[in-house]
């Protein structure tokens, strides 16, 4: 579809720049009279004097009176779609009740979770009386969401709220990327034929710049969380909107790349904090602008870099959506988000904590995936009595050989005078078997009936392929405590590589030599 871009375009964002501009200036004499301010705290918040927060009210206003004004008019660029019917009333209705949460919070501060919590309601009704994600565009593929739409059309809204929000921790930086995006939102939807859309995303652009005006740093107002939870909202609808009926349905990656600087900002910051230990929810003063005002910027050029990142987000948004190419946004996003990193203006740290967590993670799952098979092995222990005494006896074998051992011997005692009842022995028959002894064990156990078994073992770590000393002790004390005393012969006639070993108290080797088994890991009782 063509559209023409007549004076109405204009007319319509002036009258969105204009209302806003006037009714900023009257909120905030408002909110001075009743103390609805933001006070500086002197670390996060370093502005000299309490500045007002109903900035978000004023904007919501003057976007509901321009739409109204816009519907009223019949405008031709307005009214030449269908989505007029299903963009009004629901998106004016939650962008008040997204601002009015936004608002108390400012008041009176809620709680993280609550505030979450009421995020996640205003989400679930767009889902359920609006337009829900049901298509998907990705790569060139399409998905069909199936029941999976409304879960992720409330996790894409409530995602672009905490964004927004959180990011506005600059004078006009919300609002800057807000007209940005806006303005490519508006390209974006006249490209694929959603008329209304594009004209909701002009009046939007038009009050963020009207605010702009009061908002600039110096900032005389704030658009507090009343405005930067509702432009959230705002940017997140009609970024479903403008694709909800085309034919390749929701473009993940161009929406993601649109709002590209905010995501990554959010990203590094629940990164930051989750790994650091600190919650989710908690204030830093970590963020984007935060850390170019320390490498010197001020907050103009801090504000200006910003938009110019945002600029070049947006470009690769629209480009992709011409050409019909996601390849194109993400790699100009991944670009940027590089260039960021390895300058190390922002991310720099974030990267390298993430990247000691994922090599912590991947040192970790060996152990544990030994474990489990160490578990798995003691309860096999239990169930002697349907296995071969040789092959359990196999598998301490192959635990010996994975952990470097050379020599192992089992020896049952009596229970009065500790009379040798039974033994066998092992030797591993690996060609590097013979090194230089440096590790020894012993594990000593007294059976129910009075029968003490002992475990000793002695190897070379130089063999050692993965496996750890305790687990290996868990298996040692696990057989102590569930093998028979009669197994000793049964597993001298079964196992081809077993032989009997002398009465002393050490070990042979090829040498000659007697190799001791000094190393007492412990003594256990058997319950």
């Amino acid at each position: 579809m063509t559209i023409d871009f007549s004076w109405d375009l204009l007319a319509i964002f002036l009258t969105g720049l204009l209302s806003c501009l006037g009714l900023t200036g009257l909120f905030r004499v408002i909110a001075l009279r009743f103390g609805i301010v933001d006070h500086p705290d002197g670390i996060r918040k370093t502005h000299k004097a309490p500045i007002p927060l109903m900035g978000g009210v004023a904007l919501l206003l003057s976007f509901a009176l321009t739409s109204w004004i816009a519907g009223f008019t019949q405008l031709s660029w307005f009214s030449q779609s269908d989505r007029v019917a299903g963009l009004f009333p629901i998106i004016p209705i939650l962008a008040a009740y997204f601002g009015t949460v936004g608002l108390w919070d400012d008041v009176y501060e809620l709680r993280p979770r609550y505030k979450f919590s009421l995020q996640i309601v205003g989400a679930v009704l767009f889902a359920v009386f609006g337009n829900r994600v049901e298509l998907m565009s990705l790569f060139g593929f399409e998905f069909d969401l199936n029941y999976l739409g409304v879960p992720f059309t409330i996790f894409w809204i409530v995602a672009c709220v905490n964004t927004v929000n959180l990011i506005d921790g600059l004078d006009g930086l919300a609002g800057t990327i807000g007209v940005i995006v806006c303005l490519t939102l508006a390209a974006v939807s006249a490209m694929v034929g959603q008329t209304a859309v594009a004209a909701v995303a002009l009046i939007l652009a038009g009050c963020l710049s009207g605010f702009l005006w009061h908002n600039w740093p110096p900032a005389r107002i704030y658009l507090g969380d009343s405005g930067s939870m509702s432009i959230g909202f705002l940017i997140a609808v009609l970024s479903i909107e403008a694709s909800v009926k085309t034919a390749t349905g929701f473009a993940l990656l161009i929406a993601v790349v649109l709002m590209g600087v905010p995501l990554f900002d959010t990203t590094m910051a629940i990164v930051r904090r989750k790994l650091s230990g600190q919650p989710i929810g908690a204030a830093d003063r970590n963020h984007i602008h935060h850390r170019l005002q320390d490498h010197g910027l001020s907050r103009q050029r801090c504000l200006l870099f910003i938009a110019g990142l945002s600029i070049l987000m947006s470009m690769a948004a629209v480009i992709s959506t011409y050409m019909a190419n996601d390849f194109l946004a993400v790699a100009a996003c991944l670009t940027i988000v590089g260039m960021l990193i390895s300058a190390r203006l922002f991310g720099y740290d974030e990267t390298l904590l993430l990247i000691q967590h994922i090599q912590a993670v991947r040192q970790l799952l060996p152990d544990t995936s030994q474990a489990i098979r160490t578990g798995m092995v003691i309860a096999r222990f239990q169930e002697e009595s349907t296995r071969r005494p040789s092959e359990i006896w196999q598998e301490i074998q192959n635990h010996m050989n994975e952990i470097g051992g050379q020599h192992l011997r089992l020896e049952f005692l009596a229970p009065l005078d500790d009379a040798l009842i039974s033994e066998v022995s092992w030797r591993s028959e690996q060609p590097d078997a013979n090194k230089e002894i440096d590790w020894s064990m012993e594990c000593s156990v007294v059976q129910p009936s009075g029968i003490r078994a002992t475990i000793k073992a002695v190897g070379n770590s130089d063999r050692q392929r993965g496996k750890r000393f305790d687990d290996l002790y868990h298996i040692f004390d696990a057989f102590c405590r569930y093998c028979p005393s009669d197994w000793g012969d049964d597993i001298r006639e079964e196992s081809p590589q077993t032989i009997k070993a002398s009465a002393n108290t050490s070990a042979p080797d090829d040498s000659g030599k007697n190799a001791p088994f000094d190393h007492n890991i412990g003594e256990r009782r058997a319950a």
